[in-house]
């Protein structure tokens, strides 16, 4: 085996094979899929290698960027904490590998002592010191780029090309003291989205949305049956099948067109008891081409991951049990009205499981902030999320959500912020390594942004989208966060691959932030709308963003009264319009007044911190150089929290700031301290 594993596209190999050349100069054996071993399975050689390296050196390019190969490969590196990354052409990496340092080369000459291959070798020094080599590591190979690490193309023969995706095993461990349960197998047997006709359509289709699930179950890193042992089993035999490979669950569907119109038949088996836990059908035009596969996939790894999670908590194995669990997974947290009995429904058969104690937790969470509740209402459905959150700890003491769910509880009672805090923190540094990952990362990027740790914020939503690619909610924390430090393209971006992913819903939040700070191009933001954005509402978007672009009071007052027009007449919500019309004309006290008066109408550590985390934009200085943005953050609790924690918002490194009242403040009182 080799030191270095060299993930690329194909079009780079002649730099590439310079590349090899010079690091075996420098000491290194490197492995890249030139002239693989004749006769050998392909993908088990080159799987063997890249997980035996010790590091993964994936030089990022025009082509390399698009490649789903080289974006696994990359992965592996990145879970294992070796990845190492270089450029000849300047590209930027994908979403999901931006946090990590790239070397220039493209100016590179070939040698060994010029500054980007020294600093190269200096970080991979860091992860693979130069010494003998692993017994049996390969030299520089001395061929084309084999036909399997080419990006997922569309159509039958990508069906039977999918790679064989090698996952971390499942595992849920049982702290000492809990309830003991019976091992149970979380294989998964995933035999991929089949096309049920000989449509283009559907066959593309079907082959996105099996790329996209094997994606998805990588990254939430549940244990999945090889791809070469799955496929090509029609849909009645693959329960059989799933069970001679072990696996507890047998996991697929069916892609159909007709009439132009694609369906995506999907559905969860749970093997020991024949029993068909979870179907679901989506459907759309060829418009939906691009997010039919995201939608089916989310559904898919969603249910899987929550039924693999609870799973070994449950009391028993049968299927009717499965199935109401499967149900509960199945339906969103947001859907209060369906969600929460059925997770209380399963709390009452599984009082000693600590995911579902912790999912009856959030589902109440959910229900407490969305349905309109009384004040006694509202305090009776925290104090249940708090007694079923806390059940879940004595159980499972290092279970995220349920101490995610004591973090919100501590705001709702109006304790310190750093209380919090530090259960936020600790979900995520202390809860197992596994699926829960994403969603606790996404409740604390919440948290980190209301408080201004805007850097922190940016990568722990980075590290959530990583965690749980098929779920939207990373992708727009991820752009807020790029917005609020000054980053608007890449903001932009990351808007327009949110929109693609999940049309439509999420994308009345990109013209908002286009409008404000011209992350994108508004004429192209309104090309992407959903049908039911009339042609009256997009001149109103032209018409606001031509008011913010501009610093003429007579043109910023004309928009405003532009904002109120639209407001008034539905062509934009209201809110939208009122925020817009008070950022072109308000002045700073008039601003800080709304958000005082939003204070004063909610709890000071719930709403507020969230709204207000919007203060803490690098681009809202003129509102922090105001005298009453000191006041106000004394009173939410958060400059309380920047002397408990002893840290501060980001903008107080701005040098600019240093002097604003907060910033001199903070520093003077812990100064003292």
């Amino acid at each position: 085996m080799a030191d270095i594993f060299l993930s690329y596209a194909r079009e780079d190999a002649g730099a590439v094979e310079r590349l090899a050349a010079a690091l075996q100069g420098a000491g290194y054996a490197c492995w890249w899929d030139r002239n693989l071993t004749s006769g050998s399975r392909y993908l088990k050689e080159t799987e063997a290698e890249l997980n035996a390296a010790r590091a993964v050196l994936v030089v990022w390019s025009k082509a390399s960027v698009d490649s789903n190969w080289v974006a696994d490969e990359a992965m592996v590196g990145r879970e294992a904490n070796k990845l190492a990354a270089v450029t000849f052409d300047g590209s930027t990496p994908p979403l999901g590998f931006r946090q990590f340092q790239v070397t220039d080369f493209s100016h590179w000459k070939g040698t060994a002592n010029e500054p980007q291959f020294q600093s190269l070798i200096g970080g991979l020094s860091r992860l693979a010191p130069t010494g003998p080599a692993p017994e049996g590591a390969s030299q520089p190979k001395a061929s084309g780029r084999s036909w399997f690490q080419k990006p997922v193309a569309v159509g039958a023969a990508a069906l039977a090309a999918l790679a064989v995706i090698s996952v971390a095993a499942f595992t849920l461990t049982r702290p000492q003291g809990g309830p003991a349960h019976q091992p149970v197998s979380q294989r998964i047997a995933f035999f991929g989205f089949t096309p049920g006709n000989a449509d283009a359509l559907a066959t593309d289709i079907a082959a996105a949305a099996t790329n996209e699930t094997f994606q998805g179950l990588l990254a939430l890193r549940l244990e999945a049956a090889s791809r070469a042992d799955t496929q090509d089993v029609a849909p009645a035999q693959q329960r059989t099948r799933a069970a001679e490979l072990g696996a507890a669950y047998a996991l697929g569907g069916e892609v159909r067109e007709a009439g132009g119109m694609v369906s995506i038949n999907m559905h969860l088996e749970d093997v020991a008891s024949r029993t068909t836990l979870w179907e679901k059908t989506v459907g759309g035009g060829a418009a939906e081409k691009v997010s039919l596969p995201v939608l089916a996939a989310g559904a898919a790894t969603g249910v899987t991951r929550c039924v693999a999670g609870a799973r070994p908590t449950l009391p028993r194995q049968d299927g009717d049990l499965l199935a109401q669990l499967a149900t509960a997974c199945a339906t969103p947290f947001i859907a209060y009205v369906d969600a929460l009995p059925r997770w209380r429904a399963l709390a009452r058969q599984a009082p000693d499981s600590a995911v579902i104690q912790a999912s009856l937790s959030n589902s109440l969470i959910y229900y407490a902030n969305h349905a309109g509740l009384s004040a006694p209402e509202l305090r009776e459905a925290w104090k249940e999320a708090a007694t079923a959150a806390q059940r879940a700890l004595a159980i499972e003491p290092d279970n995220g959500i349920a101490r995610t769910v004591l973090a919100y509880d501590s705001m709702f009672e109006g304790r310190p912020l750093a209380e919090a805090g530090a259960l936020m923190d600790a979900a995520i540094k202390d809860s197992p390594d596994d699926w829960r990952r994403g969603e606790i990362g996404a409740n604390r990027t919440e948290f980190l942004k209301g408080v201004g740790r805007n850097a922190e914020n940016l990568a722990a939503a980075q590290a959530a989208m990583n965690r749980d690619p098929l779920s939207p909610t990373p992708y727009i924390q991820l752009a807020e966060g790029l917005v609020f430090v000054g980053r608007g393209p890449e903001a932009g971006r990351v808007f327009e691959q949110l929109n693609a992913r999940w049309p439509d819903a999420w994308w009345t939040m990109w013209p908002i932030y286009t409008v404000r700070y011209r992350i994108s191009d508004i004429d192209e933001v309104l090309a992407a709308s959903p049908p039911d954005v009339s042609e009256e509402s997009k001149t109103c978007w032209r018409q606001l963003a031509k008011a913010f672009a501009s610093n003429s009071p007579v043109v910023r007052r004309a928009g405003a009264d532009i904002a109120t027009q639209c407001g008034a007449d539905g062509r934009i919500p209201a809110e939208t319009a009122d925020f817009m019309r008070r950022r072109l004309v308000g002045d700073v006290g008039e601003i800080l007044a709304w958000y005082g008066a939003l204070l004063d109408r909610s709890l000071p550590s719930t709403g507020f911190l969230y709204a207000g985390g919007a203060l803490l934009d690098k681009n809202e200085r003129a509102l922090r150089a105001d005298p009453k943005f000191l006041p106000l953050m004394k009173k939410s609790g958060i400059y309380q929290y920047w002397l408990d924690t002893g840290t501060h918002p980001d903008v107080c490194d701005d040098p600019a700031e240093k002097n604003f009242d907060v910033c001199a403040s903070l520093r003077a009182v812990q100064a003292k301290k």
